[in-house]
């Protein structure tokens, strides 16, 4: 890796420690990137798997008259594993960009993402391809038109620039191949295009006559000389319909849906009649509604020309029809008592009281499912209503309130009314709103500018945490928008923190940092010792996040947590002190704790969260795994457990959209909220086929487990309710400094636990200290190879009072500060202890 590869032209960058990507200008000179900013994540990139602090990434100067949107600079020692003979290109995506100058964060990704995380990716604003330049030259491109129909061309768009040196334009060869599904080569295509030391753009048209209808892969190269550059391949498809042909069966179809409706619609009344119970009828005939109005509307898929997309969902929206007459017309079998919806899950005069981590109204538990998002819910509560959901979350934003200082705020009269007709509309469908989230991340432009309010920030909070300023400004946010909750029993709660992460960096941080050493240690010698440093006083001791020193590292961690823990705190206080109805308040991490370490260097501490919040939150999706559930509801299970983010495609298969909203329920999550911020034509939904308003019956199976949990609800609690007597013993210090090893092997553990029909709990280090492992007859520790050293006597203590630990992997051979543990031998002999390997191979285990 280095300059022999990489090369920029520029003898300051040709260095042999840094390779060298950009990002071109597209095509429109436009560019595809508009704001960068590298907010100390840690992201997977490399090869190898390896899991990196963003922030080590270097930003190049602007580039814009050569044709880049950008240059960047990345350390060639954690970027190995790139065949960099190879012109090798990745998304950079800005999830959201400067599109609503919040400042937040980019996200990044190579390769393209792994399926499972493809829905995410699908939500970004805006992306560019990227890509990493080699001394031949480099090039890429993006699809224009991958989708085609009989006789239309597919087209894209190729960039490229020719190898370091070149002083005049050089002619490569393009050379294009199709390959049907069987991996056959079909048709090729040539081109010659011209390249020089600026990037160029062309146009291009792949000519389908001749080829049958189908699925097929496109593979590009460009070749002059010995000199050939790969880039990634993409899926294309061309339909053997014509335009005309389309557009007549589309019609045809809508019309045999909307008479499907109709002729459900007179066997509901007859059944009503009669005393049955119709509520999955109702809401299979929401969905045709629903379904027919967004492909119907002069900005759906059907005025756009998508086509494709459209026969799949009037398809589906014909299986939805066939099976709701088949239950009309068996009703002894579909549609009896035993089917009820329990009126208890609709709101009243009667708010619902919040205990043993449920909701309960009239003496019986029930889930709060439901919707978020401004266009798709405010005018849509009895739509909502009819597909059997029973809740609506509401979001607002500080910007709308704060004027130009941080003591100047107002909750005008239009947007009163309008919170007010919204909040109407809701209890007149018996729809509860089970918490409202006040934005503090939206924040004037001002602040961004301010010199004390800008000095850190972090994911979702662009303002210092050490700047008094911040909290006042809060303060003021909270004092004008709460009291217009004061008669407004039903809305439940506040969610006053979104999916929270902070570095702290600034001067005052940086003394908080040195007195919160100082009552750690008392003296500096005691540090030097455990830091194997040599500071002369605490007042030397800089921000040690990439110290040398583990121990310091550590410190790092720890006292970042106590930062946001301590101005979450206040920010909960703020919101209970303006709140007229003192309503419960949480705040919502996001669920990376065992995916990347961003909440290890973040700052989040979950288990300090849920001790100070009212509810136990969280960012998930819908097709969250089981094992973030058990964890999070091990940290207090009488805390109602609430996802307010269940985002997700719905293209997955009813049989697991099903078995999700399931599995969430089981595990403990009491509210689970969909998002569907917008209508099929635009945001997050505009280019995303998996939006649950492209997926009929992904969003009628949904409603329909949504209805199944409720009518079960008591059942469910007492599941939830049952003690576990195996726990999962989890480390920070192991998180920090071991990640890529302990991960796969607590993933595994927990995989086959759950899988044996036991109830799954974790341990928590602070729950160690306090005794709390008298609840447990066994804890399994997997691949803990860093632990506190203090936390070797309760755990000899719970061998002694006669539980039983078992080891997978390297566990117990260094402390947080990387001493060796000297594990007793009277916990060695009562330890069971199994090599990693053995564990994670099924076949053994």
């Amino acid at each position: 890796m280095g300059r022999e590869v990489f090369t920029t032209g520029d003898a300051a960058n040709d260095r042999t420690d840094y390779i060298y990507a950009a990002t071109p200008t597209s095509p429109e000179n436009i560019p595809l990137l508009r704001y960068v900013n590298f907010g100390g994540y840690y992201h997977q990139i490399n090869d190898e798997g390896h899991m990196f602090d963003v922030g080590s990434i270097k930003k190049g100067a602007s580039l814009r008259e050569k044709g880049w949107d950008m240059e960047l600079f990345f350390p060639a020692e954690l970027m190995r594993g790139f065949k960099a003979e190879e012109n090798r290109s990745f998304v950079f995506g800005s999830m959201w960009g400067d599109t609503d100058v919040t400042g937040r964060e980019t996200e990044m990704s190579w390769p393209r993402p792994d399926p499972q995380d493809a829905s995410y990716y699908y939500n970004f604003a805006n992306f560019a391809d990227m890509v990493l330049l080699c001394k031949n030259g480099a090039f890429g491109y993006r699809m224009t038109k991958a989708k085609v129909n009989r006789h239309e061309p597919w087209q894209l768009k190729v960039y490229g620039v020719a190898g370091s040196g070149t002083t005049e334009p050089e002619v490569f060869d393009l050379q294009v191949t199709a390959t049907d599904v069987g991996g056959k080569v079909v048709r090729k295509w040539n081109a010659p295009i011209k390249l020089g030391s600026s990037p160029q753009w062309y146009n291009v048209d792949l000519s389908t006559t001749g080829l049958g209808g189908g699925s097929y892969k496109l593979s590009l190269s460009l070749h002059r000389g010995k000199v050939v550059l790969k880039t990634q391949s993409v899926d294309v498809s061309m339909t053997t319909l014509s335009k005309g042909d389309f557009e007549k069966k589309i019609q045809n179809d809508l019309a045999e849906i909307k008479q499907y409706r109709n002729v459900l619609s007179q066997k509901i009344a007859s059944l009503q009649q009669k005393g049955y119970q119709v509520n999955y009828l109702i809401s299979s005939q929401e969905v045709l509604d629903l379904f027919v109005h967004a492909l119907s509307h002069p900005l759906g898929d059907i005025k756009k020309k998508k086509y494709a997309s459209v026969l799949r969902q009037l398809k589906e929206l014909k299986q939805v029809a066939e099976q709701a007459i088949l239950e009309a017309d068996n009703p002894e079998k579909y549609a009896g008592k035993w089917r009820a919806i329990p009126k208890e899950i609709y709101s009243d005069d009667t708010p619902p009281e919040i205990r043993e981590g449920m909701f309960w109204h009239h003496g019986r538990p029930i889930f709060m499912e439901g919707w978020i998002g401004m266009d798709t819910t405010r005018g849509s509560a009895a739509r909502i209503k009819r597909l059997g959901y029973n809740s609506v979350q509401e979001d607002h934003v500080l910007s709308r309130v704060i004027g130009d200082s941080v003591d100047e705020g107002t909750f005008k009269e239009k947007e009163r009314k309008h919170w007010q007709a919204m909040y109407d509309r809701m209890m007149k469908q018996g729809l509860y709103i089970p918490h409202v989230m006040p934005i503090i991340a939206g924040v004037p432009d001002w602040v961004k500018k301010d010199p004390k309010m800008n000095r850190c920030s972090g994911h979702f909070l662009p303002f210092c945490l050490e700047a008094e300023d911040t909290y006042r400004m809060i303060g003021t946010y909270f004092s004008k928008f709460l009291p217009f909750f004061a008669d407004k029993p039903n809305m439940l709660s506040f969610c006053v923190i979104n999916e929270q992460e902070y570095e702290a960096g600034c001067e005052d941080a940086i003394r908080m940092y040195r007195q919160w050493l100082k009552d750690r240690y008392k003296n500096i010698g005691k540090l030097n010792m455990l830091w194997r440093t040599k500071y002369k006083s605490f007042d030397d001791i800089p921000r040690t996040k990439t110290h040398k020193s583990q121990g310091a590292q550590f410190d790092w961690i720890l006292f970042n947590r106590h930062r946001l823990n301590d101005a979450s705190r206040r920010i909960i206080n703020l919101a209970k002190k303006h709140d007229p109805l003192k309503r419960p308040v949480h705040t919502k991490p996001m669920t990376h704790f065992w995916r990347n370490q961003s909440e290890v260097y973040g700052g989040v501490d979950r288990e300090a969260l849920t001790e100070m919040s009212d509810f136990t939150g969280f960012d998930g999706s819908l097709h969250s795994r089981p094992i973030v559930a058990d964890y999070l509801k091990s940290l207090d299970r009488d805390k109602l457990f609430y996802n307010s983010e269940g985002h997700g495609t719905y293209d997955h298969g009813s049989g697991n959209i099903y078995r999700r909203v399931w599995e969430g329920a089981i595990h403990g999550v009491a509210a689970n909220t969909r998002w569907l911020w917008d209508w099929p034509w635009g945001g997050w939904a505009a280019n995303n086929e998996g939006y649950p308003l492209r997926q009929p019956i992904g969003l009628a199976t949904s409603a329909r487990a949504s209805m199944d949990i409720q009518r079960l609800a008591p059942e469910i609690h007492a599941i939830n309710r049952t003690p576990g007597q195996i726990a999962i013993l989890d480390s920070l210090a192991s998180r920090a400094f071991d990640f890529d090893d302990h991960r796969p092997v607590m993933h595994e553990l927990y995989d086959t636990l759950h899988s044996c029909q036991t109830p799954v709990r974790f341990i928590t280090e602070k729950q160690l200290r306090n005794g709390l492992y008298k609840k447990f007859r066994i804890i399994m520790v997997p691949e803990e190879k860093y632990i506190e050293a203090d936390l070797i006597a309760p755990l000899q203590q719970f061998v002694k009072e006669g539980g039983k630990l078992l080891l997978i992997g390297d566990c117990f051979t260094f402390d947080q500060y990387g001493r060796t543990i000297n594990v007793p031998a009277e916990l060695q002999s009562n330890t069971l202890a199994i090599s990693s390997a053995s564990w994670t191979d099924k076949d053994k285990r």
